[in-house]
């Protein structure tokens, strides 16, 4: 079993502002993109996960939120994971 990760791309990038990202709508045409190539895989499952980024990252998206934990502030970003046997 293996599986791709599609996660939002940077759009844009200003020193006040930080990264903006795009959000999981717009991701969703990768995916359907990617399942339409690989329609001869057997798909397992499709999934968003929470990946968690190096604290300092700028991430401004929907998809992304902070969480404020004892050790400090963790960045993360919702990504889609798609599960195939190919």
């Amino acid at each position: 079993m293996k599986f791709i990760d599609f996660a939002p791309k940077a759009v844009s990038k200003t020193f006040w502002k930080g990264t903006t990202y795009e959000t999981l709508d717009d991701v969703m045409p990768r995916v359907e993109e990617w399942l339409r190539k690989n329609y001869s895989f057997e798909i397992i499952n499709v999934e968003t996960i929470v990946q968690q980024f190096p604290r300092g990252k700028e991430l401004n998206s929907k998809a992304s939120y902070h969480l404020n934990l004892h050790s400090g502030i963790t960045i993360s970003m919702q990504i889609i994971r798609v599960w195939y046997k190919d």
